[in-house]
């Protein structure tokens, strides 16, 4: 499991693709070092889950067929985000 703050663009997360770069780690023309570890995550087979936030709006989406994003919306609005990983 890794926790990180930027979530990753991938093709089932339309509502993200509509944000602007800000709001992307994987934003065009980022540094070469975002794409290649955006590429590590999609290739490896041990990583199971990305717990990001940063969006302000919930948007969970497979990275990878081993890998799902779980971004969570804000906390201060009275959301809580539970994520039950097996």
């Amino acid at each position: 499991i890794i926790a990180m703050h930027v979530p990753i663009v991938v093709e089932g997360n339309t509502l993200h693709q509509q944000t602007s770069e800000y709001f992307k780690f994987n934003y065009p023309n980022c540094p070469q070092i975002n794409l290649d570890f955006v590429n590590f995550i999609k290739e490896s087979k041990n990583i199971i889950a990305l717990l990001c936030g940063h969006l302000h709006f919930s948007n969970n989406v497979d990275v990878s067929q081993h890998t799902r994003q779980f971004v969570a919306s804000q906390g201060v609005a009275g959301h809580i985000n539970v994520y039950n990983l097996k």
